[in-house]
């Protein structure tokens, strides 16, 4: 695998001005593009091939064609021009400290809910669900609050349903009930006793009402 890079002088690099600019707020980059991938899948399907990371080496390949998306920081915190952008994957279970998966509902995600269960069982994690913006989502007539071991829905003022700021935890141990509601009470467990650490997550008035 080639690792190779060229370091680049800041001083003097073309792009010094963008670099500087955008390096102060931070900053992104997101495309959104139609690409019809049926030959793809079905290449997919007949050898036995997972299609993800065969979108994602396609991906890489057109990384690689421009090198603005080759610049990044050295292990010796040196700005660097790869030659060659590789995609990695590993295996999150290989030193056993995994101890919980975090799957985000995008549409993808809520139809692979039984592989991601799957996996967990198999390797005895438990499941969070980022359902932040899933009001109302559902799979085969299930909310999307009923999967995994918590969903976690966002009252943030941006989504579908806000009251500001905040958030809700759906979930179907009752232990976990028991424990949230210290966490959000500063880890209060009774008149005399703080046993966790935790904090003020009670909405007030103002948030009640727009809620």
């Amino acid at each position: 695998m080639d690792t190779t890079f060229h370091k680049v002088d800041l001083e003097t690099w073309e792009r010094r001005e963008e670099y500087e600019y955008f390096s102060r707020g931070g900053c992104g980059f997101t495309m959104t593009a139609e690409l019809d991938i049926t030959h793809l899948r079905r290449y997919a399907k007949e050898h036995g091939a997972k299609l993800y990371p065969m979108l994602v080496a396609v991906a890489a390949q057109a990384v690689n064609a421009h090198p603005e998306f080759r610049y990044g920081w050295s292990e010796e915190d040196e700005f660097v021009c790869y030659n060659t952008m590789h995609p990695l994957f590993f295996d999150v279970m290989e030193n056993g400290n995994v101890k919980c998966l975090v799957a985000e509902y995008i549409p993808d995600a809520l139809r692979q809910v039984e592989e991601i269960e799957r996996i967990a069982k198999k390797h005895h994690l438990k499941v969070i669900y980022d359902a932040a913006h899933a009001f109302g989502v559902e799979k085969d007539g299930i909310g999307a609050g009923n999967f995994g071991d918590a969903a976690m829905f966002s009252f943030h003022a941006t989504k579908v349903f806000h009251t500001i700021e905040g958030g809700g935890v759906a979930f179907s141990d009752e232990n976990l009930g028991v424990l949230l509601d210290y966490i959000k009470n500063f880890g209060i467990t009774d008149q005399e006793t703080v046993k966790y650490v935790g904090g003020n997550a009670k909405m007030n008035e103002i948030q009640a009402a727009m809620g």
